[in-house]
C-alpha cells in the first residue's frame, strides 16, 4: 500500500474543506493512504490537474471525479 503523494497539500487530508457528517479518519486511512488511485480528487488532480478539483470533494465522490473527466473529453 502506498500514500498519495498529495498529502502535504490536499485540503480534504489538511482538514481545510468544509466537513461533513462521514467518517473522516475512515476515509483518509483508505483513500489517502491505502488506495489513493481510488480517491475523487487524486483521479480529477491526475486527469485533468489539481487546478480542477471541486473545492469540497470527498475522496469517496468518484460518480463526480468521472463526470468531470468524461465531461472533458
Amino acid at each position: 500500500m502506498e500514500t498519495c503523494e498529495y498529502l502535504d497539500s490536499c485540503p480534504f487530508y489538511l482538514g481545510t474543506i468544509e466537513r461533513k457528517a462521514v467518517d473522516i479518519e475512515t476515509l483518509k486511512e483508505e483513500y489517502c493512504r491505502k488506495s489513493p488511485l481510488r480517491c475523487a480528487r487524486h483521479m480529477i488532480s491526475v486527469a485533468l490537474g489539481v487546478e480542477k478539483i471541486p473545492e469540497g470533494l470527498y475522496p469517496d465522490e468518484k460518480m463526480v471525479a468521472y463526470e468531470l473527466i468524461a465531461g472533458s473529453a
